[in-house]
């Protein structure tokens, strides 16, 4: 078995899945300002919007979002 060696930093969630154990850390979301935060979504919208743009975003229809209780 292979594990990898990760610098830990503030853990938020530790849970498996399967034979994976999975930790999930806010180091790089936890001391933003205001500021970086709007940067952030941003460019998120951006991304978002070029992959609408170039048709690499296929959203899921009613039906398979609520599990076809519409």
């Amino acid at each position: 078995m292979i594990k990898a060696q990760i610098p830990i930093g503030n853990i938020v969630e530790d849970f498996k899945v399967g034979n994976t154990h999975i930790m999930i850390c806010d180091d790089d979301c936890r001391d933003k300002t205001q500021e970086d935060k709007a940067r952030a979504i941003k460019r998120m919208e951006v991304i978002a919007a070029n992959a609408i743009a170039a048709g690499k975003y296929k959203p899921k229809n009613n039906q398979e979002v609520s599990g076809g209780n519409v």
